[in-house]
């Protein structure tokens, strides 16, 4: 349930998978991070009730090079975000491809193919399941890297955008991560000056986990209360 919020900081609604926009939408995305934000999480929250916490553990195939993709194995799918614009200092995202596994090689040929680099001369099988995509065409691959982390994650609306409050688990450590997002880029930095956040760098999930020492710090029994 939404409840008070302090004031100053606007309304907000608790989001769930219902209340979200078309995954299909592009929207403006704003991140940041650090080894404790919880400050920043009671701007969001405020007095209410807390969101529900989202716990999942996700697989991101992290690029050893800038790139223009975001790619993630949630569940049994293969989720790519591919960036179209910098509107500084915000991003522009929209969804490359959403996959169940097992995926055809034709996927792999046209859409993955474009986004990671995987030599599809390498596509010698007609299908690849989870554990043969991650297998067969990343570990060996020098240039990607698989890593595995843990979420808790509280979602809700803020000044007329997502967002999220998050915390991140990967290879003993932690790190904290707050986000806005909208299809309306005005409505977003409104949301980021509301929250303090203006002139902080904008480090989306893959400049964030190759940077991961600079931000974490060993895990230990933190939680949002």
């Amino acid at each position: 349930m939404a409840g008070r919020i302090a004031k100053g900081y606007g309304r907000r609604r608790i989001i769930t998978p219902m209340t979200r926009s078309s995954d299909r939408t592009a929207r403006f995305e704003f991140r940041v991070w650090n080894a404790d934000l919880t400050n920043m999480a009671a701007r969001l929250f405020g007095t209410g009730d807390l969101p529900a916490v989202e716990e999942s553990t996700e697989i991101y195939i992290v690029l050893s090079r800038p790139s223009p993709f975001n790619a993630k194995i949630r569940g049994d799918a293969l989720d790519i975000k591919r960036l179209i614009q910098r509107q500084e200092p915000l991003e522009l995202w929209c969804v490359h491809l959403k996959a169940a596994f097992p995926l055809s090689r034709s996927i792999l040929r046209e859409q993955v193919c474009s986004a990671l680099p995987i030599d599809p001369e390498e596509l010698g099988r007609s299908s690849y399941d989870r554990m043969d995509f991650i297998q067969s065409l990343i570990e060996p691959n020098p240039e990607l890297t698989v890593v595995t982390l843990t979420k808790r994650r509280r979602r809700c609306e803020f000044a007329g955008c997502i967002a999220e409050f998050t915390q991140v688990r990967v290879d003993g450590q932690t790190a904290d991560t707050v986000a806005v997002e909208s299809e309306d880029a005005k409505a977003t930095m409104a949301a980021i000056d509301r929250l303090g956040l203006t002139g902080t760098a904008n480090r989306n999930y893959q400049t964030a986990l190759r940077q991961l020492e600079t931000l974490a710090k060993p895990s230990g029994d933190r939680s949002t209360s």
